[in-house]
């Protein structure tokens, strides 16, 4: 029988591949923004300002749906 991991992956491995298991990040505002782990979480963070990271109250130009 084939080894099913090759086919499904963990449900909670990280897609970085490191095989460590993910959980999800939320910018300030509690928006979904991806999962990472410790392996990729620097990298995949970065490319967010840091106030969308830390400031409920950040500057955006485009409108955000609080209730979804």
């Amino acid at each position: 029988m084939a080894n099913l991991k090759t086919y499904h992956p963990r449900l909670h491995d990280c897609s970085c591949g490191s095989g460590e298991e993910h959980w999800a990040e939320f910018d300030a505002r509690g928006i979904f923004l991806t999962y990472v782990c410790e392996q990729c979480r620097d990298q995949k963070l970065k490319k967010y300002r840091k106030d969308v990271l830390d400031d409920p109250n950040y500057w955006h130009d485009e409108p955000i749906d609080e209730d979804y």
